[in-house]
C-alpha cells in the first residue's frame, strides 16, 4: 500500500528557511519512506499518534492516517 503525504502550511513555510540541499534531503526522505512505510518512524513519548524519523539535524513530526492511507506531515 502506497501512503500518500501532506504537508501542513507552517510545514511548507518551516521548509523555505531550511538550506535547499536539507531540503531536497528532507523530501526525498519523505518520498523514499514515509510513502511505503510510515511505522518506521519511532513514536514520541507523551504524544499520542505522532511518530517521528531524523534526517541529518532535523526531524521530520508526521502522523498516520490509516482511512485515508495518508501521512501528514506536522512539523520539521
Amino acid at each position: 500500500m502506497t501512503y500518500k503525504f501532506v504537508w501542513d502550511k507552517k510545514t511548507k513555510k518551516d521548509l523555505r528557511n531550511i538550506d535547499a540541499h536539507e531540503r531536497d534531503r528532507i523530501i526525498k526522505k519523505c518520498n523514499e519512506i514515509l510513502t511505503k512505510d510510515p511505522k518506521i518512524g519511532s513514536q514520541l513519548v507523551g504524544y499520542h499518534g505522532l511518530r517521528r524519523i531524523r534526517v541529518g539535524d532535523y526531524r521530520i513530526i508526521y502522523s498516520i492516517y490509516e482511512e485515508i492511507v495518508t501521512v501528514r506531515i506536522i512539523k520539521i
